[in-house]
């Protein structure tokens, strides 16, 4: 579940006043519970389009910490915090989920490259963005998303994801490989990726072929990519897969840790 933690700023009301949107719908995108502001299934999307992207043009994108506009050349997307350790990357495109065609297309490794840059937007006080193997990129299958707009979850990685990576290591190559530890209790193949960055991979491209070409199938599918370096000590990351069924929970968010662990 994504919850955002945010107030609601005079300036945030003057914009949604000043583009005719109803108080009730702003009202009604951030529903207050115990832990904060919780979205509904399609608020992330609201959020993005009616209030980050028109906030973007008069200087302040709140909530959003960044909009970068779609460009002839490349799709557009925000960078917007849940908490200081805790970041979603969000196309400005309506795109549904894993399974919908524009989370396919190669032009969308725009995506997981700024969600792997804010990485650095990260609390600082818990280490050195340098240190790639602390930090991982997550996105929910279908059945265990709490929104029906495409986003990516950047955060610390849980220290047993990590150590279960760093004991099977020498079994993982470049090819998916069936992990002989469960994660969290769910089962996931895991492959390496030799890559300083993301910028030209779709991580979703990764999988294979039949997975990709059946909707349904695609849409169960849940995805976790861990920044590591290689044996050749070249920088790279581990990808990581697992199959959803329904009610089960299984989610690759639950491998982050959003309350990243100090080095000190």
């Amino acid at each position: 579940m994504t919850t955002l933690v945010t107030r609601r700023t005079p300036l945030v009301w003057l914009l949604v006043l000043f583009l005719g949107l109803p108080v009730a719908f702003f009202s009604a995108a951030f529903r207050h519970t115990a832990n904060g502001f919780e979205l509904g299934p399609y608020d992330l999307w609201r959020v993005v389009r009616y209030i980050c992207v028109p906030a973007a043009g008069f200087g302040v994108p709140f909530p959003c910490s960044s909009v970068h506009p779609e460009t002839a050349n490349s799709p557009g997307y925000v960078i917007l915090p849940v908490t200081g350790d805790h970041i979603l990357t969000v196309p400005t495109r309506r795109i549904i989920g894993i399974e919908d065609p524009a989370a396919q297309s190669p032009e969308s490794a725009i995506y997981w490259q700024a969600a792997w840059d804010a990485r650095l937007q990260l609390r600082t006080d818990h280490g050195t963005a340098t240190d790639r193997s602390r930090f991982a990129l997550a996105i929910n299958s279908a059945y265990a998303r709490s929104q029906e707009q495409f986003h990516i979850h950047t955060a610390c990685v849980q220290p047993d994801v990590k150590a279960i990576l760093a004991d099977e290591s020498d079994r993982i190559g470049f090819d998916w490989t069936p992990l002989q530890k469960r994660i969290k209790g769910w089962r996931f193949t895991a492959r390496k990726l030799d890559a300083t960055d993301l910028k030209d991979v779709n991580v979703i491209a990764l999988l294979p072929a039949d997975v990709r070409a059946n909707r349904t199938v695609l849409s169960k599918q849940t995805l976790v990519v861990v920044g590591t370096t290689l044996e050749t000590g070249r920088p790279g990351f581990y990808v990581l897969n697992s199959e959803s069924r329904r009610g089960d929970g299984g989610q690759g968010e639950a491998l982050l840790d959003f309350n990243c662990p100090s080095d000190k």
